[in-house]
Order: structure tokens, then C-alpha cells, then sequence
């Protein structure tokens, strides 16, 4: 609940698309203080200032929200023992355990849209993640100068926590090109001008380049909370174009400290690569387990043509 008694603005400027503030906000709900990003006329998230809760994600990507669930429910198809199970595994030296691990222990992600960075909770230690992101003065509220500290530090603990993070500056759709084929296991779309999602991502051109970068099990996960357009079946449609499986996940219960209403869209392909006998981890549980889970279900189809 925000109090404007207690508004403090940390910067504001203008962005690549519109104005962008960042407000220090005392919540009377929670007792809590925390950095506000406001995009447009738009909350973008936040993060405690509270130091034991900086890592938490919360807002739209609360732990049991959608992405929430998505991340939990992905179990890494890599056979391998990860270097944040090893812990120093990855670290120069003769470490008897090292060589069961390597700099890729699990598999990247991608994030298109960095907002507060909080998508990089996620990020385990030696994973590489990847946050396209077009718009220098956002990329500075995690990546300040040389010499600042960082208003929004989600970026900087996971790197703290050896975490392989890369932002990389300039239109996702297009800088995502360079990325190797089939790379990525997850694929979040989480871009937003204000409350509208650049049109140019949603198209089903565009999930056709995605699904060049993932992997064969891998899932796209499409942020489209917004307060006008529905785009479920849109993406329902560009689903069906691609022989994909659509889920999504829409939640506006109140009552859950630091956690907003959000809707989620993840498709996945219908035909994943096969468990492998004795390796566990060797493929991808298909999404569809989670409409087993409350508020996950299959959207209705859009009348209208996909969108191109």
C-alpha cells in the first residue's frame, strides 16, 4: 500500500521510452522500506532496503506467483554436478570435486527486460544469465559508473554469489540473434514502454527467433500484466501457429505481503526430448504439470488472426 507521506524520489530522468522514477516508499502494510521503480505512470517492482530481504523477488515476480512457480517447477536437464553444489568447484585450483562441474554447471537463461533486475534472484552460482535490455538509464539503476553504488542491487548480489550475469544493451528481439542456437532453457519477456509491451515481441515471427535460442524443452515466459489489452489469446494463437503448449497463470488475490497481481503466459513445445534411463535430469518436465497446481490453466483462443 503506498503512503505518499513517506515519497522520497531517489532519481528521476528521462528514459529510451518515457520518464523513469525511482522513489524510496515506506509501506504502512508491512513496516517496511523499499526502492520503487516507476516506468511511465507505472510500478515496475521494487526491492526491500532491509539487507537480510534485498535478495528476495517479490512484487509480480513473488515467489508464488507465476515465474515464481515456473522457476521452482524446472528441475536443470543436466546430468552434471553443479558447481553450486560443489561450491568452489569452478574455481582455479587442484579441488578434488572440480572436475565434475564446469563455468555452464546449469543451463542459461535469458531475460528480456532488465526493470529492477529482479529476475537475477534466480540466477545460482556459475549459471549464466543473460538480460537484453534497450535502455541505458534503467541498465544504470543496477550497473551504475564506476564508483556508485547500485539503487536496485539484484544484479550485483547474484554476482556476488558468482552468478555469470551479462546485460546486454539494445533491442532483445534483435540482439538475441547473436545468441547461440538452442542456448537457453528459459526465455523470459518481461519488457514493457510504460504498462504496454512492445507489439514487435509478441508477433509470431517473433516466438519463431525465440524458439531458434531454446532449447528443445526449454519454456518462454511472457510477462503480460497490463491494464487494457488481454493477451492470453494472442498468445494462444501464436501457440497453436508453432504447435506449442499454452499455459497461463493469473493471480490478484490480496492479502500476501509484498507480492502484486500479475498474469503469466508460458508455452513450451509438445514434443520434449526423452528422459534417458538412469539420468533423471537428462529432459524437461512438461509444463502441463502445473495445471495440476491452482490457477493454471489452458487460455481460450483469440478470434482473430495470429499476429505477424
Amino acid at each position: 500500500a503506498y503512503d505518499s507521506r513517506f515519497d522520497q524520489t531517489v532519481l528521476q530522468d528521462r528514459g529510451f521510452f518515457c520518464f523513469v522514477k525511482v522513489r524510496k516508499d515506506y509501506d504502512p502494510s508491512t513496516e517496511d522500506w523499499y526502492h520503487v521503480l516507476i516506468h511511465g505512470g507505472i510500478d515496475h517492482g521494487r526491492q526491500h532496503l532491509d539487507p537480510p530481504r534485498q535478495r528476495l523477488p517479490i512484487s509480480y515476480f513473488h515467489p508464488t506467483g507465476g515465474i515464481g512457480q515456473v522457476f521452482q517447477h524446472i528441475t536443470w536437464p543436466d546430468e552434471r554436478l553443479p558447481a553450486s553444489f560443489v561450491g568452489l568447484g569452478a574455481l582455479p585450483g587442484p579441488l578434488p570435486m572440480g572436475v565434475l562441474c564446469d563455468l555452464h554447471s546449469e543451463p542459461p537463461f535469458a531475460v528480456v527486460g532488465l526493470g529492477t533486475g529482479t529476475l537475477a534472484a534466480h540466477a545460482r552460482p556459475w549459471q549464466t544469465v543473460h538480460i537484453y535490455e534497450i535502455d541505458p538509464l534503467v541498465r544504470s539503476l543496477s550497473l551504475p559508473p564506476a564508483g556508485k553504488r547500485p539503487i536496485f542491487t539484484y544484479v550485483d548480489d547474484a554476482r556476488k554469489r558468482y552468478a555469470d550475469i551479462h546485460v546486454i544493451m539494445g533491442d532483445g528481439r534483435l540482439r538475441m540473434r547473436a545468441a547461440p542456437e538452442k542456448h537457453y532453457h528459459i526465455i523470459v519477456l518481461d519488457a514493457f514502454n510504460s504498462d504496454a509491451i512492445p507489439v514487435h515481441l509478441l508477433t509470431a515471427d517473433a516466438v519463431g527467433e525465440y524458439l531458434d535460442k531454446l532449447a528443445e524443452g526449454g519454456v518462454l515466459i511472457f510477462n503480460t500484466t497490463n491494464r487494457f489489452v488481454d493477451l492470453k489469446g494472442v498468445l494462444a494463437n501464436i501457440a497453436d501457429h508453432h504447435d506449442l503448449v499454452p499455459l497461463t497463470y493469473g493471480d490478484y488475490d490480496e492479502g500476501i505481503p509484498d507480492k502484486f497481481g500479475s498474469d503469466w503466459v508460458v508455452l513450451q513445445r509438445r514434443q520434449l526430448p526423452p528422459l534417458l534411463p538412469g539420468r533423471p535430469y537428462s529432459g524437461f518436465q512438461p509444463m502441463t504439470e502445473l495445471l495440476n497446481m491452482q490457477k493454471w490453466r489452458e487460455p481460450l483462443r483469440d478470434p482473430r488472426p495470429v499476429w505477424t
